[in-house]
């Protein structure tokens, strides 16, 4: 019971006027001190690591937080929705990283690499103007592309659960 009340918090926290997520990632600390077992407490973690528009955005981070969840609290449906919810925003990603105009601008994804490569920083040579036009267009292209093939019944992820999942080099 103490598990959901502090995870009523958090998504208060998550929910309010706060727009950089800073008080909800607070309580959710403080959270996870008080009641380190709590599935809920640990989903609402991984909600505010899959809020793209806070800085604590992190698929990885979302994604250990939800192991944790369904681990602690099987029973707590929410966790295996956000599970879900995180499949897809890992799916939009990958299509993102694909897409041609990132790849372009950016060069081929790490992971489409046949053997590891090292580190080349494409985004110092792109005029960081231009970047946020172009993955806006890329996010809403990608975005109209998966609504269609999800009304039409004819959506699949393009890689499997266990690769889908595990987070990236990077960590988000």
């Amino acid at each position: 019971a103490t598990g959901r009340l502090w995870s009523a918090l958090v998504a208060l926290e998550h929910s309010g006027e706060d727009s950089t997520g800073d008080a909800a990632m607070v309580a959710f600390r403080r959270a996870v001190r008080e009641v380190p077992k709590s599935g809920e407490v640990w989903c609402e973690g991984a909600r505010i690591n899959m809020n793209p528009m806070v800085p604590h955005f992190n698929l990885g981070r979302a994604y250990k937080c939800l192991e944790f969840a369904v681990h602690l609290t099987p029973q707590y449906g929410d966790s295996f929705l956000e599970l879900f919810r995180l499949r897809i925003l890992l799916e939009m990603r990958i299509r993102m990283r694909k897409h041609p105009l990132a790849v372009g601008l950016l060069g081929v994804p790490p992971e489409l690499h046949a053997q590891p490569q090292q580190e080349t920083s494409a985004l110092s040579a792109v005029d960081q103007g231009k970047l946020l036009p172009v993955a806006a267009l890329v996010a809403q292209q990608v975005s109209d592309a998966m609504a269609a093939e999800l009304k039409s019944a004819d959506f699949a992820f393009t890689v499997g659960a266990e690769v889908g999942v595990a987070p990236g080099a990077d960590g988000d």
